[in-house]
């Protein structure tokens, strides 16, 4: 008998491929992608890598807003994503002092969250 996990991750599987039959279908939706990525279902249309990128980055700050201060690498986390979005965001353009000051003011309190983690 399977337990909860493995029942999803098998309806996840079945969804995917059920999901996938029906976009493959010729010249119908040519230009829509299907991934399976960790148990979830992913599907874009003539995304680039820099927006898909930018998805990944939410998801991680998803993550360090969830954690909050409550696990060891939430600073880090945190602030590694919010330069990461910052970065991403302005792909396009040149970096003005401002964000570089932010990425900079940033990139001290990841340190600080390594010294703190070293020092324990």
């Amino acid at each position: 008998m399977k337990g909860g996990n493995e029942m999803s991750e098998d309806i996840i599987k079945q969804l995917y491929f059920k999901i996938q039959n029906i976009i493959n279908e010729p010249e119908i939706y040519d230009d829509i992608k299907i991934e399976l990525v960790n148990n979830m279902i992913r599907l874009h249309k003539n995304i680039d890598s820099v927006s898909k990128a930018k998805i990944g980055v939410d998801d991680i700050l998803e993550l360090s807003y969830t954690i909050a201060e409550h696990h060891p690498y939430s600073i880090i986390i945190f602030y590694l994503a919010e330069i990461l979005r910052t970065l991403l965001d302005e792909w396009e353009n040149e970096l003005n002092n401002d964000k570089i000051d932010e990425i900079l003011w940033k990139s001290e309190k990841i340190n600080y969250g390594l010294v703190k983690l070293k020092n324990v």
